[in-house]
């Protein structure tokens, strides 16, 4: 724990972020708001740091994982009927209007050009504060006290875009329709040459017609 009572340091991977650019809300008269929701697996050591000190914020001696502010990842589902995250809790932490501290392993601040894609790990400095939060139970809704998480600043472990994982050569891929509407434009290019070369050439039997996107007898096929 950090030196403020209410302040803990917290290593967590990232779910997704708006730490570098803020996000908008459909309600343009709102501002832009920096935050990140990440995620601690449930038997993290860290977790009991987590739950004691929302404890000693909301002065109680048991909380419920919804007054920690938690969401379980067990119980969270996809459009599929997954667990999005299982064997995790799940954090949102908002960081405010103005942009984040976010440092480097030597204590130097930074500022990426893109948002930390899922997987990425950061380390968190947190200040955890009492927070009156509406939740809906059954037809009607309640007012609970929980804790909430503000950010103060972060370090960066190992930030990466998500799409860090493609190739240059995947971004040139090229879509079917497309390679379909270009095939009879190349076939009408390569005519004339052919037609040239034929006729400086010995008489030989057609070879049938081949399109450019054959896939000749030496190369491997894709697998699936």
């Amino acid at each position: 724990m950090a030196q403020e009572s209410n302040i803990i340091e917290l290593e967590a991977e990232v779910v997704f972020s708006n730490i570098f650019k803020p996000y908008q809300p459909k309600d343009q008269n709102k501002q832009p708001l920096y935050s990140l929701r990440v995620k601690i697996a449930k038997d993290d050591p860290q977790f009991k740091t987590l739950v004691d000190t929302a404890k000693k914020v909301l002065n109680k001696p048991k909380l419920k994982a919804e007054e920690i502010g938690l969401d379980d990842g067990d119980v969270i589902a996809t459009k599929e009927g997954l667990p999005v995250a299982p064997g995790y809790w799940q954090l949102f932490i908002s960081a405010g209007h103005s942009a984040p501290i976010i440092v480097d392993k030597m204590n130097q601040r930074v500022n990426l050009d893109f948002e930390p894609g899922s997987g990425s790990r950061i380390l968190l400095a947190l200040k955890v504060t009492p927070y009156e939060r509406t939740i809906q139970r059954g037809m009607s809704s309640i007012t609970i006290n929980c804790a909430s998480y503000y950010l103060v600043k972060a370090v960066d472990i190992d930030l990466h875009p998500y799409e860090g994982v493609l190739t240059e050569e995947d971004k040139q891929y090229t879509f079917t329709r497309f390679r379909e509407k270009e095939a009879p434009k190349q076939a009408r290019q390569q005519a004339p040459a052919q037609a040239e070369q034929l006729a400086t050439q010995p008489s030989q039997k057609a070879a049938p017609d081949s399109s450019p996107w054959d896939v000749s007898a030496d190369m491997d096929e894709p697998e699936f």
